[in-house]
């Protein structure tokens, strides 16, 4: 755990080198910490400790060996079409490398699941330094170490998320199609778009919520779900929905689930608000919700719920959204109660070894 908290300090420190959020949402080279570059440098400072700590793991991360296991199959001649095409084409530009090939396919991995998510940080939010503790209590470096190629795909269509507010569809689909390189289920995150964009009635969102808590804590319903899932999703991946079924009085419902649901009124509780803000926000605001919604319903469905997470990591700019903007006495005392909040959550995941993230080994060792 002590070397995700140092990283984490560290990304921290060097968030204080950004100006206030209104310049930094307003930058157009136009010199001191806002230019492009200067940015561009601060967001390589932060997420570099973060990608060395990914690169250098071993035995660290519930598919490690499986991720290794893949670098050695195009070793053997394995086929670039086998994996997703741009994740391929990466483990075999590294396998002259021999054996530590597979330390820059976790490195350049990491830096493309890192770098993105950072620099929409320091580029939209209201307060980075709550973001980043929100991204680290919502336990994302953890991911990183578990589902490599997903996360490089949700990086990709994240740093992308301004392209739904501007209104610049052609943008979103060309990061959808990158990351589609990456993890083929970004493609089905491309439709949504529209969804994003859309000033959703607070009743949709309070059907959706119900359902998606029916879906969570019903089993018939969700058994009716997983048998239909296969249909919608890419081959490589149909076998999830199954192996869910197969587990799913297996799964305790804990803290992680309440913090969902409680997000998830909360949302609501500032939907108008937060809507009557400007676009920006209500984009960032229905992608936050509707992650939230389907972590909820997928709860028990193990690797389905990762979908929810192209949307959920829009909650590290939906917290200092509502801080900054929304909440408008005790600011103080909110913004102090998050920090807390994202505290527990990331002691929490790291105490049950969330994603096998934890304890960490270097490679050296």
């Amino acid at each position: 755990m002590i070397p995700y908290i140092a990283v984490l300090f560290w990304a921290l420190f060097v968030s204080t080198a950004l100006r206030s959020p209104r310049d930094r949402l307003r930058w157009a080279g136009t010199g001191g910490p806002t230019s492009s570059a200067s940015v561009a440098t601060l967001v390589v400072l932060a997420s570099l400790p973060l990608v060395l700590l990914h690169a250098l793991r071993k035995d660290v991360g519930t598919d490690y060996v499986s991720y290794v296991r893949i670098y050695g199959a195009f070793s053997d001649g394995a086929s670039a079409w086998t994996y997703e095409p741009l994740y391929s084409a990466l483990n075999i530009t590294a396998m002259p490398l021999g054996a530590a090939g597979i330390v820059v396919v976790f490195g350049v991995s990491a830096a493309l699941s890192t770098i993105p998510v950072v620099w929409r940080i320091f580029h939209s939010s209201e307060s980075p330094g709550l973001s980043l503790i929100a991204l680290f209590g919502m336990a994302y470096p953890f991911l990183q170490t578990n589902a490599v190629r997903s996360v490089i795909a949700i990086a990709i269509l994240f740093a992308a998320l301004p392209a739904v507010w501007r209104g610049q569809p052609w943008r979103w689909f060309l990061a959808g199609v990158i990351a589609g390189g990456f993890h083929y289920t970004a493609l089905l995150i491309l439709p949504f778009y529209w969804i994003l964009r859309w000033n959703v009635n607070i009743i949709i969102g309070i059907v959706a919520f119900v359902c998606a808590m029916l879906l969570a804590i019903y089993k018939p319903i969700g058994l009716i779900f997983l048998k239909f899932a296969p249909m919608f999703l890419p081959e490589t991946y149909t076998k999830y929905p199954t192996q869910a079924a197969a587990h799913f009085d297996e799964i305790v419902i804990g803290p992680g689930l309440a913090w969902y649901v409680l997000s998830a009124l909360l949302v609501l509780f500032f939907w108008r608000r937060t809507g009557l803000l400007g676009i920006s926000e209500r984009v960032i605001r229905n992608s936050f919700f509707l992650g939230l919604v389907i972590i909820i319903a997928a709860y028990q469905f193990r690797h389905v719920g990762r979908l929810g997470w192209f949307f959920y990591i829009a909650g590290v700019l939906y917290w200092p959204l509502i801080v900054g903007q929304v909440v408008n006495r005790d600011r103080s005392l909110v913004l102090l109660a998050l920090i807390m909040v994202f505290s527990l959550l990331f002691w929490y995941a790291s105490s049950i070894g969330a994603h096998d993230a934890v304890p960490y080994q270097w490679i050296v060792t």
